[in-house]
């Protein structure tokens, strides 16, 4: 085989290693002499082997851009230009090594006219080529650190593999350092990019990424070949066969199958679709991805899909691009899109017509238009740069991760969308079935509940504000009827009671946070007013300290609003109990004495960060979590200070309510066992909340205009309230000597409660926390006697009767089912919490091990090096993992045999 000057550079000796970088010209500017040149090419394009001459010795400058592609394209290998930088283009980024082309790597030619168009318009950027088009394949050797901070180290995979020693081809050095190596195909065998490439013997080999048929490569190297015979054949380890596409034709034309789509207008899904378009340039990839996830909608039973095909069509041929080239790309793409994945379900189901039920169907779409993670929509309807099985399960792992994160959907409903997701449907997914969606969710969320698809269809849907099954049950079957005629202030039974208007103004929410708010607002004004005395001397006062759990956007906020609004109602603004949420241990006491004998309300967003800070042992929040505890019982320390005479030494009673928000997982971390003990945690009651399904009318903006009252008039409501109970204060709770009224309890709700509390040693001594739960529910009890005491002010009674206890209780169980969840999910320190999440993750993968670069890449590690090093070194002294050096950089993460993932 003949060598051309310097086509050998790159090969390897002695060390296996590839040979000294070349110089050269990429992001350089060119000479003089080269503009001149490129000036001429319009009209006299040089010969190829004035190119070809060039070598180390000979040239002055190296290749350019344009001298590149044109000799390439002389050897019939189809190039295109690719962005040499990263580039902002139309508000829209275009990352470096994409085609700048609209049609991307499938618009690459050998036309020598249309390559010195494009490269004298980007004169430096990148040559791309299309591997299947060129008939080429690329041995991508990856080196050195990526732009995500993955370290890659290519050569010793291939060293540990003893697959080092590379047939004697064409190769040069990446940008990165790294190696591409260039093959030809050894014969007709079907194949495909392929990221971490996996031998036909089923090895994975990280950092060796192979790119053939459908992908493209960057072509770094200053030289070219003179010939195609300087490209040896691919070794065999580089030729496993990609999947065949597996299709389900429709069998018609795209006439025909848009015939049979369903009539009627699009949905509210398929509207924001078309808004998502985009209205600047956009690629081929873009374009196929767009309307093969039109053609899947349209192929479930989506009306309007052929109007949505219409209006992308359209952006597609807008001018200048309404050309016979892009209108035959459109089609060709249509077509595709219908082979993949345009056969109706009703079709396919009846392949399989049987004896068995049907599953229970879920409208994913209605699902996926509930998800408001502005990153869910881009990765559920397009595929991965890199189209390899690998990469078509991350994206699909990608868009569970979403979803699931995001809260606003069921899991039945998350695994429904996910295998509708484009990555999913690809011909070279190997999900093949929903349990291996199923099996996919598991894997990236081990500690998630997901339904079986036999067991989804025995669940039954529940209705809003429908009781969940509980394992904890409080009121007897008697109780609970006679509840059904009793009614309250704080229900919903009537139109003028709390929750009813909840419902009037917000019927999508979640209804445990408001069922604590009314708590909270009935503490923050009776509080200061009565208390609930004990033989002992103890004077308990009816505050609340609580706590809302759920994800984002299920609206913990929002219900707050109530509170802060009715204050306003009730309360002059001088005398507004809000002393918001971010004091100090000193500050916070200096706040309460300045309130002696009247009620404060303490809030605070993100619960966890505010449990660290109270725990801190130094610094302003020290001894915030004792202090919390303490004022609890309306008692507030004496405070000695020179600076504050005017509260120095003052012995003060605070009715202080706390009310703070968080997300749940989040909340456990910042919760050690002992805080159940100790008695911090088990003053707090939690609300725990979802986000609900939304009806496009719920959806809808409701906007106030002129004339119109607020919240469908619940200014005047809050008006009506506050009225009511000034006159209960003034009225029922005003004694003599000025002091809080004594609130009573009728013998048969005393007897009632003794039952309750041995209810609660019941659940305590069989439960596996007994020593956390029995403090919990002492604190219970007397919770539900506060809030017996509320209800019956409410009704303007100082003495609780039973219809008041059973109220109280009814709310219990709720509080007490999320006590049991909590004290579960908190029985280990948040530490050991974090390495048993770890030693699951490494126990989920093949192996029972994992890279450490791929530990640091997975999400709530990345970014975290530190504590993620620590993480794994302690489950390496807890003997329940090894690592195992490879190379200088990498190690693997292996669990030993027989530790507890």
């Amino acid at each position: 085989m003949n060598t051309p000057v310097n086509a050998r550079v790159g090969t390897r000796e002695g060390n296996r290693r590839p040979g000294p970088p070349r110089n050269g010209l990429h992001g350089q500017e060119c000479s003089r002499a080269q503009r001149s040149a490129h000036a001429l090419h319009g009209f006299d394009p040089r010969p190829a082997t004035q190119i070809k001459i060039l070598n180390s010795t000979e040239r002055s400058s190296v290749i350019n851009s344009i001298d590149k592609a044109l000799a390439l394209a002389d050897l019939d290998i189809y190039v295109f230009p690719a962005y040499e930088a990263d580039e902002v283009v139309d508000g829209r980024l275009k990352e470096a090594k994409t085609p700048r082309t609209r049609r991307g790597h499938h618009e690459a030619v050998t036309d020598r006219q249309q390559i010195i168009t494009w490269f004298t318009r980007w004169p430096h950027a990148l040559v791309g080529v299309n591997a299947g088009k060129s008939g080429l394949i690329c041995g991508d050797i990856d080196m050195g650190e990526d732009k995500h901070g993955n370290v890659h180290d290519g050569w010793a995979t291939l060293v540990e593999n003893g697959l080092d020693e590379l047939p004697d081809t064409f190769n040069y050095e990446t940008r990165r350092g790294g190696s591409h190596y260039i093959y030809e195909p050894v014969d007709g065998r079907y194949l495909n990019g392929t990221k971490n490439h996996v031998t036909p013997q089923g090895v994975v080999l990280d950092s060796i990424d192979r790119r053939a048929g459908s992908s493209y490569f960057i072509w770094w190297g200053d030289e070219v070949p003179t010939a195609r015979d300087e490209f040896a054949p691919a070794p065999e380890w580089l030729l496993t066969p990609a999947t065949e596409p597996d299709y389900s034709p429709f069998g018609g034309t795209a006439d025909e199958w848009l015939a049979k789509c369903e009539p009627g207008e699009p949905g509210s899904f398929l509207l924001e679709f078309v808004d998502n378009i985009p209205k600047e340039d956009f690629g081929h990839d873009e374009m196929i991805q767009m309307q093969a996830a039109l053609i899947g909608l349209g192929a479930s039973g989506k009306p309007g899909v052929p109007w949505a095909l219409d209006q992308l069509r359209r952006e597609w041929l807008r001018p200048p691009y309404d050309t016979e080239v892009y209108q035959a790309d459109w089609l060709m793409g249509l077509r595709g899109a219908i082979d993949k994945y345009g056969a109706f379900e009703g079709d396919i189901l009846a392949d399989f017509a049987g004896p068995k039920a049907a599953p229970v169907e879920i409208d994913y779409v209605d699902a996926a238009g509930r998800v408001n993670d502005p990153a869910f929509f881009t990765a559920w309807t397009s595929l991965p740069a890199a189209v390899t099985p690998e990469s078509l399960t991350e994206r699909v792992r990608h868009v569970l991760t979403l979803v699931l994160a995001d809260g606003a959907v069921s899991r039945r409903e998350a695994v429904e969308i996910a295998w509708n997701a484009a990555a999913r449907k690809h011909a070279d997914c190997t999900i093949q079935s929903r349990e291996g969606v199923e099996a996919l969710a598991a894997d990236t969320f081990p500690g998630e509940r997901l339904f079986t698809m036999e067991e989804a269809q025995a669940q039954p849907e529940l209705t809003q504000g429908a009781k969940s099954s509980r394992r904890v049950h409080l009121l007897k079957p008697t109780e609970e009827a006679a509840l059904e005629s009793i009614t309250w202030w704080g229900d919903g039974k009537r139109e003028e009671n709390f929750m009813a208007r909840m419902h009037e103004i917000n019927p999508v929410m979640s209804e445990a946070y408001y069922r604590l708010t009314r708590w909270m607002l009935l503490s923050l004004i009776f509080a200061s007013k009565a208390v609930i005395p004990a033989e002992n001397g103890t004077m308990v006062p009816l505050n609340f300290y609580g706590i809302r759990l759920g994800p984002s956007g299920s609206g913990k906020s929002e219900s707050l609003q109530p509170i802060q609004d009715m204050m306003a109602a009730y309360y002059l603004p001088e005398e507004d109990p809000d002393i918001g949420g971010d004091s100090t241990t000193a500050g916070l006491t200096q706040a309460l004495i300045r309130r002696d004998g009247r009620t404060s309300f303490f809030h605070a967003d993100e619960a966890d960060a505010v449990f660290r800070s109270w725990s801190e042992s130094q610094g302003a929040f020290s001894g915030m979590k004792n202090r919390i505890m303490d004022i609890f019982g309306s008692k507030v320390p004496m405070l000695n200070r020179t600076g504050a005479k005017e509260i120095s030494g003052i012995r003060a009673t605070a009715y202080l309510c706390v009310d703070l928000t968080g997300v749940d997982d989040r909340i456990t971390d910042a919760i050690e066992p002992h805080d159940w003990e100790s008695g911090f945690v088990n003053r707090f009651v939690w609300a725990k909340g979802e986000r609900k399904r939304m009806s496009d009318e719920q959806k809808m903006f409701r906007i106030r205009r002129p004339g119109q009252t607020g919240g469908r008039g619940i200014e005047n409501w809050y008006g009506q309230w506050a009225a009511q109970f000034r006159a209960v204060s003034e009225t029922r709770l005003t004694s003599p000597d000025g002091k809080p009224v004594w609130i009573d309890m009728k013998d048969d709700v005393l007897l009632r409660d003794v039952e309750v509390q041995n209810r609660f040693e019941a659940l305590a001594q069989n439960s596996a926390y007994p020593e956390r739960l029995r403090p919990t529910f002492t604190r219970m009890t007397m919770t539900i006697r506060k809030c017996a005491a509320l209800v019956a002010i409410t009704k303007r009674r100082t003495v609780i009767e039973m219809e008041d206890y059973l109220i109280a209780l009814e709310q219990a169980e709720e509080w007490v089912e999320n006590i049991l969840e909590m004290v579960e999910a908190t029985d280990e320190s948040p530490r050991a919490r974090q390495a048993n999440r770890l030693a699951a993750l490494i126990a989920s993968r093949p192996g029972r091990s994992m890279k450490r670069t791929e530990i640091h890449a997975q999400k709530g590690y990345a970014g975290n090096s530190k504590d993620t090093n620590s993480l794994i070194d302690e489950l390496v002294q807890q003997g329940r993992a090894e690592i195992l050096p490879i190379g200088k950089t990498e190690a693997l993460i292996r669990l030993e045999e027989g530790s507890a993932a």
